[in-house]
């Protein structure tokens, strides 16, 4: 299995380091996940908005920096080296062919 696209759902800005971002992938069996990633001193902001000394989120993928680099090289390396935790780390999206029910 290949990523064949990647797409932050919003723009990503300047490459921060105290930022999180939700980002489209996907991969060439047709299935598209959406995944969350942050970086390390975005939780320290979280923790230091919140009053407290420990972080609990959702579970998301950490990068030193939230830029297109940092990002791709993190999402080839889950996809490519720890497949098994697609599901744990991104939410799969309905196919085009599914559709969305109301």
């Amino acid at each position: 299995m290949r990523i064949i696209r990647i797409e932050p759902l919003a723009e990503i800005g300047d490459g921060s380091d105290n930022d999180w971002a939700d980002i489209l992938v996907e991969l060439d069996n047709g299935l598209r996940y959406v995944f969350t990633l942050q970086t390390p001193e975005y939780f320290h902001e979280c923790m230091r908005l919140e009053g407290k000394e420990h972080y609990v989120g959702e579970p998301c993928i950490v990068v030193k920096r939230l830029d297109m680099e940092h990002i791709s090289a993190a999402l080839h390396d889950l996809v490519g080296e720890c497949e098994e935790f697609l599901e744990s780390y991104g939410t799969l999206q309905a196919t085009e062919d599914e559709g969305i029910s109301e």
